[in-house]
């Protein structure tokens, strides 16, 4: 590395991210829930892991997403596809409080990234389309997609912008 320049940094699974308190109506969400997956549920998941969950030295948080959260998506959605991955998260040894961790599906963490850059917070760049097919593999899983969360969610941007 040129002199001056820092190594780049890499996650380590020493320094767990900050878990907040969280209900089914203010959860964890995003990318960190893309890792993340109940058994039967996605062929995807997981292998980020550490970068999703894990972080650095100094304390690293996990944003959330519903009330009070980055973004909010339960007054159309409620808590559909919010699951406790309490379990799952202390099965990686990072049980963070004796309480649910609540985290979305694939599909509701994609649908809180859509209205996210939607509503101009992240550039599309951040999570291109192309990220979606390496989260959903059938067309049912697209249509399910877009009818129990994109289309609802429709209305929160006030615009047909997800039609079928």
């Amino acid at each position: 590395m040129p002199e001056g320049q820092d190594c780049p940094r890499f996650p380590d699974r020493g320094h767990p991210i900050l878990i907040p308190v969280t209900s089914p109506t203010s959860y964890i969400s995003f990318k960190r829930a893309l890792n993340l997956r109940l058994d039967g549920e996605f062929t995807t998941g997981i292998w980020h892991f550490e970068t999703r969950l894990c972080g650095y030295p100094e304390p690293t948080y996990a944003p959330l997403a519903g009330h009070d959260g980055l973004e909010n998506t339960v007054p159309v959605l409620d808590s559909l596809g919010v699951r406790d991955m309490d379990r799952d998260i202390a099965s990686y040894g990072m049980k963070p409080y004796n309480g649910p961790v609540w985290m979305p599906n694939h599909y509701r963490a994609i649908g809180d990234i859509a209205m996210h850059q939607l509503l101009g917070e992240w550039p599309w760049e951040v999570f291109p389309t192309c990220h979606i097919d390496a989260r959903l593999r059938s067309e049912e899983d697209f249509e399910i997609l877009a009818r129990d969360y994109l289309q609802p969610l429709q209305g929160l941007v006030g615009g047909e912008i997800f039609d079928a």
